[in-house]
């Protein structure tokens, strides 16, 4: 009998595993036939980014990647997508991208393998210098106030002494005795220029497009931003934004944020974020000049960020002692220079990074 029992009970065990082995078929987790690889077992994949090539150039600079050292420990045939800071993206092993607007840019590589595994590799940052697309759609050409540019001038006459005798003039606009600034061109070409208390716009064959007159000189060339918006600062420290189309988006009053009389004198510059920089100095209520310059920081929205001031050299001008006017250059890591023997460094939050005794080699110093 008790034979019997052992031999049902065997039974039962070799008809009931094939049937559970038929149970987890049906439930899509069937045994793995000889030599195929368990799918439990899937490990995800490595992202390595390789940069063929430049790092950084003038704008646009076009950057070659590729993905090829990345690895999958199982073997598996990856997939490739890049994402690049400017919202672009592109798939492939290897790719080549063009950054359209300066300074410093993020590289980012998923690779993916058939289970839907994702590596995501360590970022790399490349650097677009901003030299213009357009020319000299700022003042001084470029973000670093250089004076570079990737444009060659008008053809020019000379005469046998070198002095240039003649150049050509497609249009011109009648000054009057109102300060004129320098002239912006922006990247569709437009002319952006002050006039005492006028901004103008023109199109490229000097029809007038749009004139905004606000209420105190304009002191220095307006700034162009990678929207096509223009930045100006004017003599009693307003800031204003205007659109390409001539309607102003907003005004910000930086005395009234700093609670001093600020005369902002200097060229508007703006950083790879968006921030927006102007220089000037403080103003006494004689009215002549501390030897104190000043650096202000509002947001691209207009908002009011930071300011600092401190001393630094004086020149003369018409007859009166002034403080030189600060001007701000960005250097390629987003920190901010200020000129003068006085000269700071700051980041993009105003804390002072360095104070420098000179500072007339600007691209000498990396932070």
């Amino acid at each position: 009998m008790r034979h019997r029992i052992t031999d049902l009970l065997l039974f039962l065990v070799i008809i009931t595993i094939p049937f559970l082995g038929l149970l987890q078929s049906c439930n899509g987790d069937g045994p793995i036939a000889p030599g195929e690889p368990d799918p439990s077992d899937n490990r995800a994949p490595t992202a390595v980014i390789t940069i063929d090539g430049p790092t950084e150039g003038p704008t646009p600079f076009t950057v070659s990647v590729n993905g090829a050292a990345s690895s999958d420990p199982d073997g598996d045939q990856l997939n490739y997508t890049w994402i690049f800071s400017d919202g672009e993206s592109a798939t492939g092993i290897d790719v080549q991208h063009e950054f359209k607007i300066p300074g410093r840019h993020t590289i980012r590589l998923l690779v993916t393998d058939p289970g839907g595994l994702i590596g995501d590799a360590e970022p790399e940052t490349v650097y677009g210098y901003g030299i213009a697309s357009s020319p000299w759609p700022k003042f001084a050409h470029d973000e670093r106030n250089s004076g570079s540019s990737q444009f060659t001038g008008p053809e020019l006459d000379y005469d046998e002494h070198g002095e240039v005798v003649s150049f050509p003039r497609f249009w011109s606009v009648e000054a009057g005795n109102d300060d004129v600034s320098g002239v912006c061109i922006g990247y569709d070409g437009h002319v952006f220029f002050s006039q005492g208390s006028w901004l103008r716009a023109r199109a490229a064959d000097g029809i007038t497009l749009w004139d905004i007159e606000v209420e105190s000189p304009i002191t220095a060339w307006p700034a162009i931003a990678y929207d096509g918006s223009i930045i100006f600062a004017t003599y009693d420290g307003w800031v204003h934004k205007v659109s390409s189309d001539g309607v102003i988006s907003w005004s910000t009053n930086v005395r009234e944020n700093i609670g001093e009389p600020i005369i902002l004198y200097s060229a508007v510059n703006i950083g790879y974020d968006g921030q927006i920089y102007v220089g000037g100095y403080l103003e006494e209520s004689s009215g002549y000049i501390h030897h104190v310059g000043g650096l202000v920081a509002l947001s691209f929205e207009g908002e009011f960020l930071w300011s600092d001031d401190y001393p630094h050299d004086d020149y003369e001008y018409w007859g009166d002692r002034h403080a030189a006017p600060v001007v701000a250059a960005i250097l390629p890591n987003g920190n901010i220079v200020v000129n003068g023997t006085g000269g700071q460094i700051y980041s993009p939050d105003g804390t002072k990074v360095k104070v420098l005794q000179y500072t007339w080699t600007l691209y000498s110093y990396g932070n």
